[in-house]
């Protein structure tokens, strides 16, 4: 007990060295931080920064008043007509998930099925939404759990709420500034002044600690069994030495050693619920990394057809007779949908792993966040939202049956690199007004360039810039980065497209996809039909960068 009393002491006394400015300001920001960062682990999805986690980026200043974890927003794309569910909570909304697709469906993707399948997630994606709204806290609730944290701060720091709020503010006047760190500091010496807390410290501390190495050393020889009779008087003197010291250090440090005991207090409370947060986030990271194996044995079997594949492309590009060019399309689909019916198999055992085991986590997450609506570290209405961001999970899961089958590291189509990118760059978002020009002629390029905007990171300058136009705008701090597409897509560009001869088809959906004979799917930004073929452009993931394809007809 002496020695974690010594421990203690030795702690607060080193506080006595560092500016009172300094440590006022940042014991505040810390604490508000850890309590921030334990209420906010659901506020990853700020979709135009959170498609490349790797990318520093920039973060907007938290305040106390972001407290409540955000809804996550779907990766779900739809532009058809649908009504949302009438489920009345999450739970029965998990009930009304659709089945993954069959591998067949996988293999041989259908119009129908996926319009049906995306029907169903984008009916219970909306009513997440909805759900959303009614759980939303009220002004009062929210004024309630803003103001919550800051009254724990004020018997540690001795500062009102206001007060606490003007430290804070970037604007404050540096006399401002100042009066309340020399209240704050005051408070938390209790009473003392900087002064005599450092005298006092630079006269305790030196030898209290070749005491306690002293004492450290006799419990080690006792631990050994080595102790002599030196030894144990050694360490009555050593106590009787400590006694007195001891005990003038604590009559006049009371008041900070009772700051320390709430700020301890305090941060036990938020340390408690933010080990189980960060343990439910590797839980559902855990969850995300169990299909990199699957994937992985996809592209093994790729493999076997990448070369022959690679191959008949080859001849296609350099034929002009549509006849061959149709013959050698036969041969490559073939390939292709071998491929496809034996990686479907393997893809689709990942995603439903994934799925059951995050259906899974509702339980976890209903009780993790009542918990800490308990601790009064959110407000009970946001309690609920967990719920909700268990179901989009699952939602993203299931969409990804199509958009993310893996592809051999060979498409159907000529490729071409758009050099409208910057080295170091990244595309994270793009508003094309969808891919329907369908005009004759023209240049497929031209018309991205001049009505397209897009998102890129830089990371040579960690900056955001717009391009809008072909004209390159740095973003200024959180935005705008409001690129959601502002108009429908036309209605007439759906549905099958003939491909001249040889009873072959593509496919444009409303989620914006484009499938290929073969099945392979891709999802232009842009794309136009000419007579001979179809051009269109597409983001490259693994190059990172723009691609311009053509698509013999």
């Amino acid at each position: 007990m002496k020695k974690n009393v010594l421990l203690t002491l030795i702690s607060i006394l080193s506080l006595a060295f560092v500016p009172m400015d300094t440590y006022s300001q940042g014991f505040l920001k810390k604490l508000k931080q850890k309590v921030e960062k334990t209420v906010g682990m659901e506020q990853e999805d700020e979709p135009t920064r959170n498609q490349n986690e790797d990318t520093a980026a920039p973060t907007a200043q938290v305040s106390a008043t972001d407290i409540v974890p955000k809804l996550r927003q779907s990766t779900v794309i739809w532009d058809g007509e649908v009504q949302p569910s009438r489920a009345a909570n999450a739970r029965a909304l998990l009930k009304e998930l659709p089945a993954l697709p069959s591998a067949n469906e996988i293999a041989a993707p259908s119009d129908a099925s996926r319009t049906a399948y995306y029907n169903k997630l984008s009916a219970i994606d909306m009513r997440v939404d909805e759900l959303d709204r009614q759980y939303a806290c009220s002004d009062e609730e929210m004024a309630a759990a803003r103001e919550n944290i800051y009254r724990e701060l004020t018997g540690i720091l001795g500062l009102s709420v206001e007060e606490m709020k003007r430290l804070e503010d970037p604007n404050i006047t540096e006399s401002e500034r100042q009066r309340l760190t020399d209240k704050a500091s005051a408070h938390m010496m209790g009473g003392n002044s900087p002064e005599d807390i450092s005298n006092m410290a630079a006269s305790k501390k030196g030898r209290l600690d070749q005491l306690q190495k002293e004492i450290e050393a006799i419990e080690a020889k006792e631990r050994k069994g080595t102790l002599t009779e030196a030894d144990k008087k050694r360490a009555a003197e050593i106590s009787e030495e400590m006694m007195p010291m001891l005990q003038e250090m604590m009559n006049s440090m009371s008041g900070v050693i009772a700051t320390a005991e709430k700020s301890a207090a305090f941060s036990a409370k938020v340390a408690k619920y933010q080990d189980r947060a960060s343990a439910y986030a590797d839980k559902v990271a855990a969850l995300r990394k169990t299909e990199d194996g699957v994937v992985k044995d996809c592209r093994q079997i790729a493999e076997e057809y990448e070369s022959q594949l690679k191959g008949i492309y080859e001849q296609i590009w350099a034929e002009s007779n549509p006849v061959k060019i149709h013959s050698l399309y036969d041969e490559a689909d073939r390939l292709m949908k071998n491929y496809r019916t034996r990686a479907a198999t393997i893809y689709l055992s990942g995603l439903r792993l994934r799925l059951d085991n995050a259906k899974k986590m509702m339980t976890e997450a209903e009780q993790l966040y009542a918990d800490m609506a308990d601790g009064e570290l959110i407000p009970r209405c946001a309690a609920r939202r967990a719920p909700l961001n268990v179901v989009t999970d699952c939602i993203d899961i299931l969409n990804e049956a199509y958009t993310s089958f893996p592809q051999p590291g060979v498409l159907p189509v000529k490729n071409d690199k758009i050099a409208l990118l910057k080295e170091g760059e990244h595309l994270l978002l793009a508003e094309s007004g969808f891919a329907g020009g369908f005009v004759a002629g023209g240049s497929v390029v031209d018309d991205f360039v001049k009505n397209s905007r897009l998102l890129v990171h830089n990371e040579t300058d960690n900056s955001y810039y717009e391009i809008s136009g072909g004209k390159r705008t740095r973003l200024d701090g959180d935005g705008p980065f409001d690129f959601r597409v502002k108009a429908s897509r036309p209605a007439e560009t759906y549905g099958e497209i003939p491909l001249r001869g040889g009873g072959r088809k593509a496919v444009y959906s409303r989620d914006g996809s484009l499938t290929l004979h073969d099945g392979t799917i891709l999802y232009p930004l842009v794309m136009s039909r000419h007579s001979d073929r179809l051009e269109f452009i597409i983001l490259d993931y693994s190059n990172e960068g723009l691609m311009k394809c053509t698509y013999k007809l």
